[in-house]
This record gives C-alpha cells, structure tokens and sequence, in this order.
C-alpha cells in the first residue's frame, strides 16, 4: 500500500453538491504526516469560486475552507490524528452549525455557516486537492461516506461506526479494502 499522495476526482453531480442543507463527510484515517491535506473538496477547477469547498486536516486541526471571501475556519481536535493509527472523521452541517468530529468526540469549535457549498457542475474530490496541489491527502484513507444529511447532531459524543452501509441519505460510499475496489455505494450510483 502506497502512502504517496493520491486522490479520487468524480465528474460533477447534484449527489455531491448541498446548497444550504444539511450534510456529513466522514471517512477512516491512517496518516503520520501534520502536514496540511485534503480529504474532500469540490471546485471549478479553475477559480476559487463562492460555492467552492473543501475540507481537510492539518495537524491536531480539521481545517474547512470555502469560497465565499475565501473563508477558512479550523476547528481543533486537541490530540494527534497522525500518529500512525486509523482514526474515525466526520464533519456535519447541523441546521447551519459546522462541527467536526474525532473517534466520535466533537471539537469545541463550532462555525454558523448557511451558505451553498458546491455545485453539480463541479468535480468532486476525495483525497486529491484540485489542480494536483501539494496538499492532497498523504496517507490511507477507509470507509468514506458522503451524506445529505446530518448523522451527528448537536455536537454530541457518539459510538464510532465499525462500517459504513448504505441508505437513502448516502450520496458517495466507498469501502477501500474491498476486493476489485467494487465496493461504491448509493442510491443510482454506478
């Protein structure tokens, strides 16, 4: 398994793009590096737009970067997430709040944040920055799910998933370690 940065592009679909609605990007972890990386973003590809979006990690930090006045905001975890052991990710829109999530325990930062983040005409990235940037993910990545809905509300302290499954608020599940890397899930994906 290589380690070397490497990433997913997908072309542009209303699956991946969420207004002003509710949303969870969650995903697996194993990574040594502080360095800053992304783990899932969606642009234009050429111009830091108002509806473009990204999120990533950066040391003991989720780090939530959009167009709109090109915003970033981090939000601190408080302990290592790149120490060489798989840790569980997320981060919600929860009627408006931003909140992020390690081993199913919430930062203490919480952002307002009602604006429309992406567009179905952008490419959806996991794992890559766009344009082939140096701050793509550097590390292994599992079990990442991307919902139209909020599956952590309230900044509350939740039981870790071993597994993601599929349902009606799935929008892009992948399942890394699966044989043949057939395992992409959701309603009408292919």
């Amino acid at each position: 398994t290589s380690t070397a940065a490497q990433g997913l592009k997908y072309a542009g679909s209303s699956r991946y793009a969420f207004g002003t609605g509710d949303f969870t990007v969650e995903w697996w972890q194993k990574t040594s590096s502080s360095a800053r990386q992304c783990t899932y973003g969606m642009t234009n590809e050429v111009a830091w737009t108002s509806d473009a979006w990204h999120i990533g990690y950066q040391s003991n930090n989720f780090i939530f970067g959009r167009g709109t006045a090109v915003t970033t905001q981090t939000f601190t975890i408080g302990t290592s997430s790149h120490d060489g052991a798989w840790h569980h990710m997320a981060f919600v829109r929860d009627s408006g709040t931003l909140r992020a999530y390690r081993d199913g325990v919430a930062s203490s930062t919480t952002v307002s944040d009602s604006t429309s983040l992406g567009n179905a005409s952008f490419r959806a990235a996991v794992g890559a920055q766009h344009g082939g940037g140096s701050e793509s993910f550097n590390g292994l990545l599992d079990n990442f799910r991307l919902s139209n809905s909020c599956r952590y509300p309230s900044g509350t302290t939740f039981a870790v998933p071993s597994d993601f499954t599929s349902d009606a608020n799935t929008m892009l599940l992948q399942d890394f370690e699966d044989s043949g890397f057939a395992a992409v899930h959701g309603a009408s994906a292919t």
